[in-house]
């Protein structure tokens, strides 16, 4: 969230400073009267609003602030723009006028009385009326405008349409909360909702005469209640709008108009949608406790019309009764799902509606509608303010969902895109996985065993856009199935019951939840509420071992040591298990951080004890939850050896491999298999080993690595080897290689933020190399390229130690890289050497995706080793940073292969400079204005004596930073300039960039994390 978004106006500053302190809970009501037509030809909304206000607070009122959510689309500098072009979406910046929205004509009276309103200081969203005459205590105004809203793209967020189907959704001036924390005036956003006043509705809606509509509220209007029920009769139809040309298309809209009449109370929102394609069903379901009986209208477009007509209305129906058995009965008549656009999400919430995107899978279909079912308690009657609670709100219900998901429908399948296929769980190796230890507990371990989780109380804004799902979902669905779990199913819905009945059709804060909480159960929450809530500290718990008390007889009571290796004192469970088959269980209150303790247990004679075995709850380490009561390796999880990768398993220690190949000049293919423990997610403790065999020249090649990260400090080393070059002669030829171990420590070096705008770690290593004749051969074929030497370059040692600091800037629509490397160290045979470089990478990203970077870059060397303005290809890389195919060579193809590293300008052959003192680069390249991977570049360097060479011509991009192309086309040099299209061999010409570092799965893995 923006930080202006917290600032309070001057005249909303005045209004607050009297009587807030010591107030008690009040609430405003907000009761709207509003008419509204639908051009579906220019796509606007045509309104005239009514609405009371009544002044429930002891505040004298002498504004309003008012919500104008359609201005959100109106431009780029809004703050819903902002945000998506944060996230990388910068279709407002550059969408036309036909594409943007925006909410005008209002002329806002009070009591019959013109007043003027102005628009809120950097929010053309939000408005301030300036109220004729001040608004009393337990008093009441009537506010009436018109209004017109131009409706966007739907692709760009919830208002909008796609064509002529639409989706009207914060679509009226609407008050902004008013309450003891003051006024809450907020921009529309995508990430984070929306906070409204209770009330009542009376809506009448006029559009063409074959238009469907859902909507909240009960249909007042007898013709079009029975037009839906008849509707309803219809056979299904699934056969998509499309003409001859395969284009999708619209029926044509009746010149008859027809006016629908809604009416509800106690809502805080009104959304509808309309289309002229939907298919409409009617359904049913009874309430548990009233037994009340509640209609359920599907609405859905042929394209999932098989998926809709066959689980719609049974998700629909599953959610009602569910949420109202745990928590209390649905209060509204009727409550309808539709098939609509949707860009901000899966599905999206109003109150008695909701709107769902395509799906794919029965299964997905049911999760979401579920999903925004449940919406109608956390959201719409317990409406917590989402813009500064958003895990009261999406995580409360993500927990329902999985609750009811579990109830309806155990054969669930744990990811959406199996459809149900349990051989692709069993590929994916998920068939032996819980429901919730998949879907939730792995979305949270993704983030936080990367180091890069958040506290579940944060504004939404605050959040990464991972984080908003694994966070406010995931996480908090976790923390409350832990918490039901230690307090028993039937205490948490006493819990959830009792919460319901007190603060329904009110706003509930997070201590008016705990208050009920810790009321009903009798016990002290502040562990979960002050602690698992409101920190990113966690929940891991560890069995240090076991004993029996007596000669291990049955029955015997059973002592386990436990230690708390996580930062909350959170209860844990202790499961028995004898023979496979769970015994008993037993909670206990927590230990606190990195402590121990001795509990006991009525064992039953158990020959395997588990701690915190319930899943769906957030224990981060789950490796060291299990002890064997006898044997010699007790806490040794079960070994599965398993084919490529997968998901870190609770019960097992997974030990993947895969086939590998590998190819370069002098070993030629090499063939052998990887070997690793790299899961998702990643383990704090990773390695790799990667043997390779050479045919060609009898080696044994290959690299490996380990890993210690606890995400501020890292500790690993790497080692290699390969052949690196061909000693010829004209009667033999001696290959030789290298063999390089470098040890390194990382540290992170800006501290974890809520919000962070720059991320950068500092690392040092020490390189040590040796490199020696390795074979003598006549049978390799002698090059007309081949290097003849006297003695091996690489024999003998290398002692290197590096220096990097590297930092990244992260901005709305670029991004900046600075790095700083310094290397010190002794050749054997070249001196002692010293380096000291800088390199500034900036990326401006603008219309179409299309990127202009920048690249600068100063070293300085005492000449032992020199800079090259090409960049390194396999001759001077020198510290083996890449994976070159050609080490030894300096003209043909495989010498054209250089790094992204010291000038980097891809010169071609004959064109080089190499500078013994320093050498200064820069490089620019813009995409062009195409759809294929095509930049054009120039660049230019200078070294210490000023002597210059320049390049300019055509850059493709086939796999940005991983294979790059480059075709130079001028030079230019103290000699003038030229061109190089003429006489030049194409491999001479070309220079290339093959990154396989960057490719390497392991590390696209903690990318992904």
């Amino acid at each position: 969230m923006l930080k202006t978004l917290f600032s309070i106006s001057f005249f909303s500053l005045l209004l607050s400073i009297p009587s807030f302190h010591g107030q008690s809970y009040f609430q405003q009501e907000v009761n709207y009267t509003i008419e509204v037509r639908l051009d579906d030809k220019n796509h606007f909304l045509h309104g005239f609003e009514k609405f009371v206000y009544h002044n429930n607070s002891k505040d004298t009122m002498s504004v309003l602030f008012i919500h104008l959510w359609p201005n959100a689309y109106k431009n780029s500098k809004s703050a819903l723009a902002r945000q998506q072009m944060r996230g990388g979406d910068f279709f407002l910046l550059y969408a036309g006028q036909g594409d943007r929205g925006f909410i005008d004509s209002l002329h806002f009276k009070v009591d019959g009385i013109d007043a003027t309103h102005k628009p809120h200081e950097g929010f053309e969203d939000i408005a301030i009326i300036e109220l004729p005459k001040s608004l009393q205590p337990g008093e009441s105004i009537t506010v009436t405008t018109p209004f017109r809203v131009k409706l966007p793209s739907g692709t760009i967020s919830r208002l909008g349409h796609i064509g002529e189907s639409y989706q009207i959704t914060q679509w009226y001036p609407k008050p902004a909360v008013y309450d003891l924390n003051g006024w809450h005036e907020m921009p529309y956003l995508n990430q984070g909702e929306f906070y409204s006043e209770f009330g009542s509705f009376d809506v009448k809606i006029t559009l063409p005469e074959n238009y469907t509509v859902g909507a909240t509220g009960d249909l007042q209007t007898t013709s079009e209640i029975q037009r839906l029920d008849s509707l309803a009769k219809l056979p299904l139809n699934v056969k998509p709008f499309i003409n001859e040309l395969g284009e999708a298309y619209y029926p044509p809209s009746s010149t008859k108009m027809k006016t629908l009449h809604y009416v509800q109370s106690n809502v805080h929102d009104f959304g509808w949608f309309a289309d002229k394609t939907w298919n409409v069903r009617k359904g049913e379901t009874t309430l548990p406790h009233s037994k009340r009986k509640v209609t359920t209208w599907a609405m859905f477009t042929p394209e999932e019309a098989v998926l809709w007509d066959k689980g719609a209305l049974k998700a629909i129906n599953d959610g009602l009764y569910y949420y109202s058995l745990w928590s209390g009965d649905y209060p509204y008549n009727q409550c309808t799902a539709v098939d609509g656009t949707i860009s901000a999400g899966g599905g999206m919430e109003y109150p008695n509606v909701t709107v769902i995107g395509r799906t794919g899978s029965a299964s997905g279909l049911a999760t979401v509608i579920i999903h925004e079912v449940g919406h109608n308690w956390f959201y719409g009657i317990l409406a917590s303010n989402e813009r500064d609670n958003a895990w009261m709100d999406e995580g409360l219900n993500s927990f329902f969902e999985t609750r009811t998901i579990l109830a309806t429908n155990p054969n669930m399948p744990k990811l959406g895109i199996t459809a149900g296929n349990k051989n692709i769980e069993r590929m994916l190796q998920l068939d032996d996985l819980s429901y919730q230890y998949v879907t939730e507990e792995l979305a949270y371990l993704l983030t936080a065993r990367n180091y890069a989780d958040q506290p579940m109380q944060l504004p939404s804004d605050y959040y990464s856009n991972i984080n908003y799902g694994a966070i406010v979902y995931k996480k908090t669905a976790l923390a409350f199935n832990y918490l039901m779990n230690y307090l028993g199913e039937d205490m948490m819905n006493q819990c959830m019951s009792a919460y319901y009945k007190e603060w329904k059709f009110r706003h509930p804060e997070p201590e008016n939840l705990q208050a009920v909480f810790e009321k009903t159960s009798g016990k002290n929450l502040d562990w979960f509420f002050d602690r698992l809530i409101n920190t990113k500290e966690r929940v891991d718990y560890k069995v240090r071992g076991t004993r029996f008390q007596g000669n291990g007889k049955s029955n015997e009571p059973m002592e386990v040591h436990v230690k708390n290796s996580g930062e909350i004192a959170g209860p844990f469970s202790i499961d028995v298990y004898r023979d496979g088959k769970f015994i008993s269980r037993k909670w206990f209150d927590g230990i606190e951080p990195l402590s121990s303790q001795r509990v006991t247990v009525n064992a039953l004679k158990g020959d395997v004890i588990k701690i915190n075995n319930t899943f769906g709850i957030p224990e981060y380490k789950r490796s060291n939850n299990l002890s064997r009561t006898k044997g010699v390796f007790r806490k040794i999880e079960p070994l599965q050896l398993s084919f490529l990768s997968g998901v870190d398993h609770p019960e097992k220690s997974r030990l993947f491999w895969a086939p590998l190949t590998g190819w370069n000049n002098y070993n030629k293919w090499m063939l052998g298999l990887v070997l690793h423990n790299t899961t998702l997610p990643k383990q704090d403790f990773s390695w790799r080993i990667a043997p390779l065999y050479s045919p060609s020249t009898n080696w044994l090649n290959g690299y490996a690595m380990l890993e210690k990260d606890n995400g501020q400090i890292a500790f690993g080393a790497r080692t290699q080897r390969f052949a690196s070059g061909i000693q010829q002669t004209p009667t033999s030829s001696q290959i030789y290689g290298y063999r390089l171990w470098s040890p390194y420590i990382k540290i992170n070096v800006f501290p974890r933020r809520f919000k962070k705008d720059w991320t950068g770690y500092f690392k040092a290593e020490w390189i040590f190399l040796r490199g020696k004749l390795q074979k003598e051969t006549n049978d390799i074929e002698l090059h007309d390229f081949a290097l003849y030497y006297t003695e091996p370059r690489n024999e003998g040692e290398m002692n290197i130690v590096r220096f990097t600091f590297n930092t990244d800037k992260k901005m709305v629509r670029s991004s900046l890289n600075l790095k700083s490397d310094l290397q010190s160290g002794e050749f054997n045979s070249w001196g002692l050497m010293w380096q000291n470089e800088m390199t500034f990478d900036y990326i401006y990203r603008g219309k179409g995706k299309r990127h202009w970077t920048t690249r600068a870059y100063f070293g300085l060397t005492n000449g032992e080793v020199k800079l090259s303005a090409a960049g390194q290809n396999g001759a001077n890389d020198y510290l083996f940073d890449g994976h070159m195919m050609g080490r030894q060579e300096t003209s043909g193809l495989l010498s054209r292969q250089y790094l992204n590293t010291q000038g980097g300008l891809f010169l071609p052959s004959g064109s080089f400079l190499y500078s013994n003192d320093g050498l200064f680069s820069i490089r620019t390249a813009i995409d062009a204005p195409i759809r294929l991977p095509v930049n054009i570049y120039a660049g230019m360097a200078l070294d210490g004596e000023f002597n210059y060479i320049g390049t300019a011509g055509i850059g493709l991009p086939i796999v940005r930073n991983i294979f790059e192309i480059y075709l130079p086309l001028v030079h230019m040099d103290e000699n003038g300039v030229k061109s190089l299209t003429d006489g030049v061999y194409f491999r001479d010409l070309i220079g290339f960039q093959l990154n396989l570092d960057l490719a390497n799965p392991f590390n696209l893995v903690k990318k992904i994390q």
